[in-house]
């Protein structure tokens, strides 16, 4: 079995596996949090929020296997598990509508597509060739996007439409291409790799058009530079992150529609990972301070910055907005062993 998840995140075993933190940053702007667990307080990981502020992701249960959840903005949870022999299921994005999808692992250990309906029930599929299907984005229109592991190995993107229709997705030049995100219209983004680690960012529009971008290029020799475009809007505005001394310094990025690239970093902070934008412009995501402490950022508009922690967590990690502004993602508890998901209202 071979599958490269996304350099931002890992899947969620290894995440929960690696992610004691500790420390604290002062929090700034106004909010209100809500916490929660899954029944049983297991740890629990959420991976997207949709315009109803309802909220999808993973939880981990007592034997280490992955289970998918939704919970609805009144605080409803409900949990669930893709059909047949299943060994883990991630719930992975949301439409307005709380259809889901996600991937699961079977027990030969591969990965599959599923999507979720509002209903309960489930559609499974792979794309065509592949050893591991892994979709990353679902948008209102029931389109689907992610990436690909072939027989060899490689990775390569797709869109399932609505219909189940699948197209393979493929930089120009390139040999492997991950698809990490998708918006209302149907543009994709992800990074690509041509014959080296150099990764490559791409705007690919709905209408099959690619534009390839990097944030920063290195000066040292063997250094790995990386663009990884994570979040795009309605307007086709992107965030991500990027690197460019061999993966020793992380920024963010914003991306405006008209390709003009702004970086930006939490001040004194080691890496700064900006991993959802909004209609509005809003960045939400990540960073690192100098005593390796996680601490939750929005950023807005207008390039104003501040951090945000969970009250009495040692580390929170923003993943995803909404436009109404509203953050999810994970924290860990003062013990320091605890994943919890959070809403942070704004």
């Amino acid at each position: 079995m071979r599958i490269q998840p996304d350099i931002a995140r890992s899947l969620m075993v290894s995440l929960l596996a690696g992610c004691l933190l500790s420390g604290r940053a002062a929090s700034a702007w106004s909010a209100t949090f809500v916490t929660f667990d899954v029944p049983g307080n297991l740890p629990t990981e959420p991976s997207a929020i949709n315009a109803n502020g309802d909220v999808t992701g993973q939880y981990v249960d007592a034997g280490g296997n992955g289970h998918g959840f939704l919970r609805t903005s009144n605080g409803t949870i409900t949990t669930f598990d893709a059909p047949g022999a299943i060994l883990a299921t991630f719930g992975r994005s949301i439409d307005t509508n709380d259809d889901i999808a996600g991937f699961c692992l079977d027990t030969s250990g591969h990965y599959h597509g599923f999507l979720r309906f509002s209903n309960g029930a489930f559609a499974l599929f792979d794309a065509p060739g592949a050893t591991n299907t892994v979709p990353y984005s679902i948008n209102d229109a029931g389109v689907i996007a992610g990436y690909f592991n072939d027989a060899s190995g490689l990775m390569h993107g797709f869109i399932r439409a609505a219909d189940g229709t699948m197209t393979r997705i493929d930089a120009p030049g390139a040999n492997q291409t991950i698809v990490l995100n998708m918006n209302a219209t149907g543009d994709i983004i992800g990074y690509y790799l041509v014959t080296t680690a150099f990764l490559h960012g791409y705007i690919r529009s709905s209408s099959g058009t690619f534009t390839s971008f990097d944030v920063a290029s290195s000066p040292l020799p063997m250094a790995r530079p990386e663009t990884v475009p994570l979040g795009i809007n309605s307007g086709g505005a992107v965030a991500g992150w990027a690197t460019n001394n061999a993966g020793q310094t992380v920024r963010s990025f914003e991306r405006d529609s008209s390709g003009n690239i702004t970086k930006f970093d939490m001040p004194l902070n080691r890496d700064t990972l900006a991993q959802s934008i909004n209609a509005t412009g809003q960045i939400a995501g990540f960073f690192s301070d100098s005593k390796q402490a996680v601490h939750g950022f929005v950023r807005a508009a207008n390039g104003t910055i501040a951090s945000f922690d969970v009250p009495s967590a040692t580390g929170t990690h923003g993943l995803a907005i909404n436009d109404a502004g509203q953050i999810t993602g994970f924290y860990n508890d003062t013990v320091g062993s605890g994943v919890h998901g959070y809403v942070r209202l704004p």
